[in-house]
Parts: C-alpha cells; structure tokens; sequence
C-alpha cells in the first residue's frame, strides 16, 4: 500500500485533484484501507497511471492485510500529510503569488494595524498553588497547522489571568522561540485552555486580514528567508502582503474543507 500511496499522492498533488484519509479497522484486525476522494481528473489520473485499487464513483480504497501493520499505518499518514500540505501550498502559490515580494502588488500593512498580540503567561513554578491549575500550550504544542495536545502541562491562572489568556476561536498561535515563526490557528480543541510566555497570541482583524492567511504567510517566510527572531517588537512591525478579502475567504473555505479530508486515525 505504501508504494500506491506515494504514487498515487505524487500524481494527485501535480494536479491538486485529490482528497484523502486514512482509517483502521475495527481494533484486532490487521486490515486498513486509504479511502481518495477524487475529482474527475483525479480518477482520469490514477486510470491512466495503472494505480492499483478500486476505481468506483467517487473513491478509491486500498486494501493490504499483514502483521505488523502499524508501521506501514504510520508512513502512509506522513504520505498522505505531505499531500494534503503541497495541495493547500499550491493554492497559495495561485491565489497569493510571492507574499514576500508581494508580487502581486497587494496593500502591505504593518502586523499591529490590523492584529492584536501579546506573549503568553510566564510560568513562575515558585508561585503555582495548584488552586486554579488549568491547561496551556507551550512552544512545543504548536506545530505546522496543529496542535499536540497529550500531556499538556498545567500552571495557576487565575481570574485575571483567565480572562487575559484564554484561549478563543480563530486565535493564531505563534513560536516566538525554537522554530521561529511555526503557528497553527486555535479552534477551541480543548476548553478552557491557555499559553505560556513563549507564544504569541495574534488575534487577526477580520475586516483586513484572516488567521488561515496569516498562518501560512509565516509558513511561506519561514520557507523562503524566516525570521532571525520574533520578539514582541519586532512582530508588531512586520509588513504584511494583505490580499483582498475575497481572496482570503475563498482560501478559508479551501482550507475547512481540506482539513476535514485529513488523515484520521483509530487508535487501537
């Protein structure tokens, strides 16, 4: 299934014709299936590569009984992660162009005239009493586009703190340390929750500018020059490429969709 997977997401993402998840099983089985969603020209496409599967009306499914499953489990999820990213990349590259040179000439704002941001709580483990002990995330919850939320860490906030950090829909998240500039947009996971010192919090104007946008805004910068730091300062003086919101609605509405067809996986 591995080699059909790559394939297949190798031929699909040239031509962003292709959805896809990936599930389990019922728990004991050694049985799983990647099921792709496609389009007209994506089963144009696997037809005429001799992709193995079931071409039906409007998925595919892959099918492969083994022991030792798991492993093969884990590397069609990355296959099938690396897809969903080049598809939603290449609409960037289409409906943006170079956002860093703004090569298609958009308004440019600076960052604090059209977003709000503040660095998150900072832990003082001297002064944690376990009273009002709550969930946040950390630089390490917040990867490209998601969130690790196992095991998250717990410290006090509380009522003035509640209030200044919680965590709300639409919030972008943003690494001011590590990999600098890494974000994923909050879509109340996990409530209440909150963020430690080494986030920034953006909270986007909607009437200028969208989370989804900024998100991968930073992607692409990080991609193609990154930021040598992120300081509160400096984040509030970056110049942004601002797209017309139509664009950035339509780009939303891609990125909704795309993330409903995303691996999901059973656990065991």
């Amino acid at each position: 299934m591995e080699k059909d997977v790559a394939r297949l997401g190798s031929l699909l993402a040239a031509d962003d014709a292709g959805t896809f998840e990936l599930h389990h099983d019922a728990p004991g089985t050694v049985e799983a299936h990647l099921v792709v969603a496609l389009d007209h020209r994506g089963r144009d496409i696997a037809a005429r590569n001799g992709v193995a599967g079931d071409l039906g009306e409007e998925r595919i499914v892959f099918q492969r009984r083994r022991r030792g499953l798991f492993a093969a489990h884990l590397r069609s999820v990355a296959a099938v992660g690396r897809v969903v990213g080049q598809r939603i990349g290449r609409r960037v590259a289409l409906l943006f162009g170079d956002v860093i040179h703004n090569s298609k000439k958009w308004q440019v704002c600076l960052f604090a005239e059209i977003t709000s941001s503040r660095l998150g709580k900072m832990l003082d483990a001297k002064q944690q009493t376990g009273r009002n002990s709550y969930p946040y995330l950390a630089n390490f919850n917040v990867q490209w586009f998601r969130f690790n939320l196992e095991n998250l860490n717990k410290m006090d906030f509380d009522e003035k703190d509640r209030a200044e950090f919680e965590l709300r829909e639409g919030d972008l998240l943003v690494c001011e340390g590590g990999e600098i500039g890494r974000c994923a947009v909050w879509h109340n996971e996990l409530q209440p929750c909150f963020f430690q010192k080494a986030l920034h919090r953006v909270r986007c104007n909607h009437q200028i500018i969208l989370p989804d946008y900024l998100a991968w805004w930073f992607r692409y910068n990080c991609d193609y020059g990154g930021f040598s730091a992120l300081a509160g300062a400096k984040l509030k003086q970056l110049q942004v490429a601002v797209p017309p919101m139509e664009l950035q609605e339509q780009f939303a509405v891609f990125v909704a969709q795309t993330d409903k067809s995303k691996v999901a996986v059973r656990k065991y």
